[in-house]
């Protein structure tokens, strides 16, 4: 994705409002202009639909998860039930052989 950081914004802001004849004033104003403006907006608007795009993976990513947690969660309940009933057949036979 092609987008600048904040501090590149201010660096271009800072570069493209730099002229030697004007003082320095403790103000600057963040938008110079509407082109400025216009394309601060593209940035902002660039910039949340990368973080909608990585929000939707994500949320897609915790369904995944959550999903693959609960067929464990049952695969893990039904090897238990599993150890415990061949457990139980085990101390059967035990008893038996020892008869």
């Amino acid at each position: 994705y092609d987008y600048l950081s904040d501090d590149d914004d201010r660096r271009s802001i800072d570069s493209s409002t730099s002229d030697d004849s004007v003082p320095e004033h403790p103000y600057v104003p963040l938008v110079t202009d509407e082109e400025s403006w216009a394309n601060k907006c593209r940035k902002m608007e660039q910039r949340f639909k990368i973080v909608y795009a990585q929000k939707g993976y994500l949320e897609e990513l915790v369904r995944l998860r959550e999903s693959q947690l609960t067929n464990v969660e049952t695969e893990n309940k039904e090897l238990n039930a599993r150890l415990v009933e061949l457990e139980e057949q085990s101390q059967q036979e035990k008893r038996e052989l020892e008869a």
